[in-house]
């Protein structure tokens, strides 16, 4: 199988990241949603849609961060820990119950009778590793996807993991992205039937060959323009004289993302050791316009400040120690949006640093939690106090209510008594045989 598409990796990424919408909008549709691409596009860009399900927005937004993990994991094998992880992004915020565990009880299949097996975690490690030899990287990520979705490792979201986990394969050699067409839907779904009930690949592999793979065939630029564009970047290195250092310590990918792309703000970079083998962890400290006023976030200094305040809680919470802790962040000033992207690593010895290249999601949601409680202290202590103060309110009006039907009760003579005790009863035994 001949790869449809020969891009580098970065042409790759920079075709998904392009495309990554409308890639969405598609493997949305293949479940069942009911979102339009505007639709799609405006959850995508943190804007919010009438008409639209909770679920559904929800479906989208980990379609986003799945996708993210993807691209961001690209240098780390398509391995049984990888797929988990994709599963826990595409069923995270409570879509999908257990995400990234295996499944231990049986499952269906819509339109047919066909049940897969119980998944076993040995004996899928040994497969995928199987698979993991496959010479020809677009035979290896079709196989690899058709492979996962027929295993319904977990109990939902299996089309979307496998199809992610096909990707990563493809952008990983340059060889494209696997999308089903809308229109090419209903003949796919029918194929996959067909597979699930004879696991039987070859009809199906073939149809994703010919129809569902995207990219861009790039050519080469003539070497003219390769020199023009490296005289203008030398050219560009000259003017910014107070910046030359920052230009040579970020020349790498991460340099040239953050400060040329996104058009961001530099703010205090720390140093790189580029000579090293380093896990880079990636954040964003996102705020509302409004939030981002309220807490005088209003230019380059006031977010310094701000993250300089709180960075410390990034390396608690992440469990690496101040001294070793570096950092480098960069401001994108988004009107509706304002937000900080950070990049964080751990510079002790080898032996001491962070290994898994996974975080938990126990880890951002205590640095979220800790980062709300610190600007908003004061507000929340006001708000504790108020509820305490509402609640006390609230008991003396319930104890004073006690107390009048009481007097009420003391007051009333024996036959009135023996009359609302009868109402009572009575009352009691109707709604028993309601």
């Amino acid at each position: 199988m001949e790869a449809k598409y020969h891009m580098t990796r970065e042409e790759n990424i920079f075709v998904a990241k392009r495309n990554i919408v409308d890639y969405i909008w598609k493997s949305a549709r293949l479940e069942g949603l009911a979102v339009t691409y505007p639709d799609t596009e405006a959850i995508y860009n943190g804007m919010s849609v009438q008409g639209v399900k909770v679920s559904d927005i929800v479906t989208v937004n980990n379609l986003k961060h799945a996708w993210q993990f993807v691209l961001d994991t690209l240098d780390y094998p398509t391995d049984y820990p990888l797929v988990c992880k994709i599963n826990q992004c595409v069923g995270g915020d409570n879509l999908i119950i257990r995400a990234g565990y295996l499944r231990n009880v049986p499952v269906s299949i819509g339109g047919t009778t066909w049940k897969p097996d119980m998944p076993i975690e040995s004996q899928i490690r040994e497969e995928m590793a199987e698979i993991g030899q496959i010479e020809n990287p677009t035979d290896r990520a079709l196989t690899m996807m058709l492979y996962l979705v027929r295993k319904q490792m977990f109990l939902d979201g299996n089309k979307r993991t496998s199809m992610l986990a096909g990707n990563h394969v493809m952008v990983s050699n340059g060889c494209g992205i696997i999308s089903v067409p809308i229109e090419l839907q209903p003949a796919f779904t029918g194929l996959l039937i067909q597979f699930y009930e004879s696991n039987d690949m070859t009809e199906i592999k073939k149809f994703l060959y010919e129809n569902c793979i995207d990219g861009i065939e790039f050519t080469p630029l003539p070497e003219q323009e390769t020199e023009h564009g490296r005289e203008k970047l030398q050219g560009w290195e000259r003017e910014n004289k107070n910046s030359g250092k920052i230009l040579e310590k970020y020349r790498g990918r991460l340099w040239y993302f953050f400060f040329r792309f996104l058009g961001t703000e530099r703010l205090l970079p720390r140093r790189l050791r580029w000579g090293h083998t380093l896990k880079i962890y990636r954040g964003v400290v996102s705020f509302g316009e409004d939030t981002a006023k309220e807490l005088l976030l209003t230019d380059k200094k006031a977010w310094e400040r701000y993250i300089e305040n709180h960075i410390r809680t990034i390396a608690e919470k992440n469990g690496i120690r101040r001294e070793h802790f570096q950092w480098a962040a960069a401001l994108h000033r988004e009107k509706s949006h304002p937000h900080l992207h950070v990049v964080f690593w751990d510079n002790s010895d080898e032996k001491a640093k962070i290994r898994n290249p996974f975080t938990h999601p126990s880890i951002p949601n205590n640095i979220r939690r800790q980062m709300i409680k610190d600007p908003f202290a004061d507000r929340i202590r006001a708000y504790g106090e108020e509820k305490t103060k509402a609640a006390a309110d609230l008991r003396k009006i319930s104890d004073s209510l006690v107390d009048d039907f009481e007097r009420h009760i003391r007051l009333l003579g024996n036959k009135k008594y023996r009359k609302l005790r009868e109402e009572y009863d009575l009352d009691a035994e109707l709604a028993e045989e309601i």
